[in-house]
């Protein structure tokens, strides 16, 4: 074992000549604080002095203690950082799916597509499809004599209902509703050769959803419906409220077939019975010719499907 090292003393002759004593020792320091509150600096321990090799390597490790410290204080602060990032990553990535979800039942997929990208939307040529127009009988009157929040009411009620059925049928696209009318195509959004079908079948759930509606008097909510399939243009108009919408002539006769239609009956053109896919599903009788505006005469045809009365 080492002995630990003592101080030594030694009687020295002065310069006066009387006897001196000299005390030949190291300071016990620990750092150079320590060393500084005693009055001493490092510069006051000879060169060789084991005690100076101490005191640095002291002051070494204190360093590396404190710079420890700074490493792991800094590393907890970055998880907690991280820990924040990743709940706000979270929410925004669920913020963005609520959206898009949003952006995607309001525009078809590739024009989303588009405006999340910046990129100008320019007017698409679908070639044939199926337009459905739908309104209320009796609106106006009813607006007349009912509270506004009751026309809100039924209407909410009505449209809840017909969305439901939207969602039963991938084929169908809600294009808008605007006050008691409410506008759909098939074979837009998504390819659907039996468009026609697709379109009368829906008509026809609507007649029945409709008819357990009730409005402000009680009674059962009647609607009428046209129906009328030809090429139209769709895209976006204007950059405030982006809203998707089906442009042309189509759109017009399908609106033409609605508003000269009858309560309760789905009226349908002349083209669009002429591309009924499956004709045993649908018994079909002629009303006659009607005038259209901008169109002179039209056969308006009415029909019977699924068991439940569309025509007479």
């Amino acid at each position: 074992m080492g002995s630990k090292p003592r101080p030594h003393v030694t009687e020295v002759g002065g310069d006066d000549g009387r006897p001196a004593l000299l005390f030949l020792g190291s300071p016990v320091v620990a750092d150079l604080e320590h060393m500084t509150s005693h009055g001493l600096y490092l510069y006051d321990i000879p060169l060789h002095d084991m005690s100076r090799d101490l005191v640095l390597l002291a002051e070494q490790r204190q360093a590396e203690a404190e710079l420890r410290e700074r490493y792991e204080k800094l590393a907890t602060e970055l998880q907690a950082a991280n820990a924040r990032l990743q709940l706000v990553t979270r929410w925004l990535d669920e913020e963005r799916r609520r959206s898009d979800g949003l952006l995607y039942r309001m525009l078809p997929a590739d024009i989303a597509a588009d405006l999340r990208e910046g990129r100008r939307v320019e007017a698409i040529h679908y070639p044939e499809v199926t337009v459905l127009f739908c309104d209320v009988v009796g609106y106006m009157v009813a607006s007349s004599l009912c509270s506004n929040e009751a026309m809100y009411d039924m209407l909410n009620e009505l449209y809840d209902r017909f969305d439901g059925l939207a969602d039963e049928y991938p084929d169908v696209y809600k294009l808008e509703t605007v006050s008691d009318a409410y506008l759909l195509a098939v074979n837009l959004s998504t390819r659907c050769d039996a468009h026609v079908d697709t379109a009368l079948q829906f008509g026809l759930r609507m007649l029945e959803e409709a008819g357990r509606v009730r409005d402000a008097r009680g009674e059962p909510v009647r609607i009428r419906i046209g129906v009328h399939t030809g090429p139209v243009a769709g895209g976006v108009l204007g950059a405030r409220t982006p809203r998707f919408s089906v442009y042309g002539d189509t759109v017009n006769v399908a609106s033409r077939m609605e508003s000269h239609g009858l309560p309760g009956r789905i009226h349908i053109t002349a083209a669009s019975y002429a591309r009924i896919a499956d004709r045993s599903r649908f018994v079909v009788s002629e009303r006659g010719c009607i005038p259209v505006k901008g169109r002179g005469c039209m056969q308006v045809l009415v029909g019977l499907g699924s068991g439940a009365k569309v025509g007479g």
